[in-house]
């Protein structure tokens, strides 16, 4: 299994030093799939911000057709690459307010 730094060396290559998704050249993120670990490319943090955005559902706009090529067909499709994602899963929004809304609180004194 390759480490993230030579991940991220590799599409740094295979990318131009550039973000898969518009012209940046700044700071570049891997943007890898949440549920399996699969690495998709690098991309700028405005564009990897736009991508969680649509790939959640909360911004549909913002999901425009570069974005849809880039993941049908990333930059790492194919070379079974993976981001070492935590041992633990952290709790969605959802699942964090349930919690909280269902744990036995004492009244806040205010």
């Amino acid at each position: 299994m390759l480490s993230r730094a030579e991940i991220r060396a590799a599409l740094m290559e295979m990318q131009g030093r550039a973000c898969a998704l518009c012209p940046a050249t700044g700071r570049l993120v891997i943007d890898h799939d949440h549920e399996t670990g699969l690495v998709r490319g690098l991309l700028c943090c405005s564009c990897n911000n736009r991508e969680g955005q649509a790939r959640s559902g909360l911004f549909q706009a913002v999901a425009d057709e570069a974005m849809l090529a880039y993941l049908a067909d990333p930059p790492a499709a194919g070379r079974g690459w993976v981001y070492d994602l935590p041992d633990r899963k952290l709790p969605s929004m959802e699942e964090a307010m349930a919690a909280l809304m269902a744990a036995d609180l004492p009244p806040l004194d205010v």
